[in-house]
């Protein structure tokens, strides 16, 4: 997938890549897969996937639309790509802190609170 010297192995299914000016996480899993439909629709919020698989699992349809919010509130990127049957890769890229860009005062007063 990604060549070893980039990559931090914090577990089988969750990678660390340092790579250019981004951090990104990915998280796989080998469930159902998801379909280019349900793809598209994945992130809108109360969106729950409708196949006899995920019959009896509960949940809102509002954690990956949370996720996408946050993650682009944070000026990042959430994406994922699927194969039917085999799993998903969910991957998550944020932009690595630059220390030699001018802090504006709110992330200055954040970084040396005490609080």
């Amino acid at each position: 997938m990604f060549p070893p010297e980039i990559a931090t192995f914090l577990n089988p299914n969750l990678f660390i890549y340092f790579i250019f000016s981004t951090i990104p996480f990915l998280i796989e899993d080998e469930g159902i897969g998801i379909t280019p439909a349900d793809k598209e629709l994945l992130f809108k919020s109360f969106y729950r996937i409708q196949r006899p698989e995920t019959q009896g699992i509960s949940g809102s349809g509002l954690g990956l639309y949370i996720a996408k919010e946050w993650t682009e509130a944070m000026g990042g990127e959430i994406w994922l790509e699927s194969e039917l049957d085999k799993g998903s890769t969910f991957f998550v890229a944020f932009p690595a802190y630059d220390p030699n860009k001018q802090l504006n005062k709110t992330q200055t007063y954040r970084r040396n609170s005490n609080d």
